[in-house]
């Protein structure tokens, strides 16, 4: 067996002292001091040293995500030389990754079906399913034209998305409750696909929904108002070719009405088309999206100061804030992080009293009149008191920080 290398860079060498390179050189399977590279410069690569003659399997801490990725052999790699099987993950479904060797496509699935006398550099398997998502690879220094092996990864060739078909509104309106508003006969449920399609008008009533999978609005998908709170539950949700309507320019949304998006950071992508991934979690309008909630007194100031400990701020007089509304006080000195975020306990709309629910952790100036008059009539130094709450909010489902 030999040892071998991938690629040789010097740059692995590079700062080393005499000492330290003889150390890597007597061992570098161990040798765990080469400095960290920053990725996007392919002269950046690791030179990664490999024994000959056996099976290795490389785990990507989340996974990767590839369009291309490229193998170049050590050019001390000889024909007689023994391979190397390797094998990979890699975190989305890929429609087909293509193995270039040589100029070569090599096809998929090439590698199990040989005998292994008879494997080339470049044969491969990918397995694609979602409890596995990983990949084999051969490679040998056989062919000298198989020195450099690249796999292209294509989220999509032949079953990219379709065009949608424009269809008129209809006049009728789909409860997305009643089962006879889908063509299953059945209301969608746990882990669904949901697709309201083109010219459906559909009024979304549910007060709290499973989490679906993947939800496509090619018609129009509107929040009925006026009746109860709604919170709709998705992996994902595309306005594809259609409208999501909540509330209205005239008609403001008046009731609360959530949206929230679940799912970890290795669930499958969105697809858009081969070139257009958009991640999972996610909210994405190609078509339109009208959102109106109610109107809210969303700003004030401190007109008074206000001291770390306290759980008491005065405002203006006359808001529409009320128990349970969360705030935010912005600085109001040179530490740019002494802000502070509360929820109302009580508020007084004659005086202008806040109750916080907990103390503040910071200074904040305040006075009852504008400091404009004092610095050149236009600035107003006194703090910003930000009402935070919406009755629409859209939100992620915060999972191993994949989310917010």
């Amino acid at each position: 067996m030999d040892l071998k290398v991938l690629k040789v860079d010097d740059e692995v060498f590079r700062g080393m002292n005499a000492t330290r390179k003889q150390q890597y050189m007597d061992d570098p399977l161990n040798y765990a001091s080469i400095p960290f590279k920053p990725k996007g410069d392919p002269n950046n690569g690791w030179a990664v040293p490999f024994v000959t003659d056996h099976k290795y399997k490389i785990h990507w801490r989340h996974g990767i995500d590839f369009t291309q990725m490229q193998f170049d052999l050590s050019k001390h790699w000889k024909e007689n030389d023994k391979p190397i099987h390797f094998v990979h993950n890699f975190t989305d479904v890929r429609e087909n990754i293509e193995v270039v060797a040589g100029g070569d496509i090599i096809e998929n699935n090439t590698l199990p079906s040989k005998g292994k006398g008879n494997r080339r550099a470049g044969d491969n398997v990918v397995y694609n399913q979602s409890d596995v998502r990983q990949m084999e690879l051969w490679v040998d220094g056989k062919n000298k034209s198989r020195r450099s092996i690249k796999l292209v990864g294509y989220r999509c060739k032949k079953w990219c998305p379709g065009g949608v078909e424009e269809k008129p509104l209809e006049t009728t309106v789909r409860r997305w409750s009643n089962p006879e508003a889908w063509p299953t006969g059945r209301v969608p449920a746990e882990g669904d696909e949901v697709l309201v399609e083109s010219g459906w008008n559909m009024l979304y009533d549910i007060e709290e929904s499973p989490i679906f999978g993947k939800i496509e609005i090619n018609g129009r998908l509107t929040f009925e108002d006026g009746v109860k709170d709604l919170h709709l539950r998705a992996k994902s949700i595309w306005v594809r070719a259609g409208e999501l309507v909540i509330g209205n320019s005239t008609h403001p949304f008046q009731k609360t009405a959530k949206i929230t998006l679940h799912g970890e950071k290795a669930d499958e992508h969105l697809l858009i088309d081969n070139l257009v991934e958009t991640g999972n979690k996610v909210l994405v309008n190609t078509n339109r999206i009208e959102l109106y909630g109610k109107a809210r007194h969303t700003h004030s100031r401190l007109t008074r100061e206000v001291y770390p400990g306290s759980s008491t701020i005065f405002v203006a007089t006359g808001l529409d804030w009320v128990a349970g509304d969360k705030i935010g006080i912005a600085p109001t000195g040179m530490r740019y992080n002494d802000t502070d975020f509360a929820i109302i306990s009580a508020y007084n709309s004659a005086t202008g009293e806040v109750t916080l629910d907990r103390p503040l952790t910071a200074y904040h100036y305040g006075a009852s009149t504008s400091t404009a008059s004092t610095y050149g009539g236009i600035v107003d130094i006194r703090g910003e008191v930000l009402m935070l709450t919406r009755n629409i909010k859209i939100a992620g489902e915060d999972v191993d920080a994949w989310g917010c």
